[in-house]
């Protein structure tokens, strides 16, 4: 579990690896997403889709890589709970790969990841699988929640 303290308008780069240096080989599919894409296509590298949030939903359930191009993404997602201390109920927001440990390649330096925290409470950005790790290469985040409190980046079942 990883946490890291931010200032209201968050910039994280992660740049453990260059997205060059992922051998895309190793992966069952990979999904593509480019701010020219549509979410009607294939996710193919000729045709890919618009937002990660639809490629998660092609990805299987573990084996994929989802490739988003240079770019900014918005990947705010509020629709999951999570339960917290007891019954207490905390709204997340992240891409909500929940079962699926794909990974998330970009374009280091170029792909950047927007997060509108500005409603949620208790996270700004939450990665989880649930069933294996998601790795993470060569992404920025950007977390935008004036007028609030708390301000955490978490990661479970990922490496970054």
């Amino acid at each position: 579990m990883k946490k890291i303290t931010a200032i209201a308008l968050a910039v994280m780069s992660i740049t453990t690896a260059h997205a060059e240096l992922v051998d895309m080989s190793n992966y069952t599919n990979v999904f593509y997403v480019s701010e020219s894409g549509s979410d009607d296509s294939d996710g193919s590298e000729a045709s890919p889709f618009a937002t990660v949030a639809q490629a998660i939903i092609a990805a299987g359930d573990s084996g994929d890589a989802i490739y988003i191009s240079a770019g900014q993404y918005d990947i705010t997602y509020t629709g999951f709970d999570a339960e917290y201390n007891s019954g207490v109920y905390n709204r997340n927001t992240g891409p909500d790969n929940a079962g699926k440990d794909v990974d998330f390649i970009g374009e280091a330096g170029e792909t950047i990841l927007y997060i509108d925290g500005a409603d949620i409470e208790t996270r700004d950005v939450y990665f989880y699988s649930g069933t294996g790790y998601s790795n993470i290469y060569g992404m920025t985040f950007i977390r935008d929640s004036d007028g609030r409190t708390s301000k955490y980046f978490k990661s479970r079942d990922c490496r970054l």
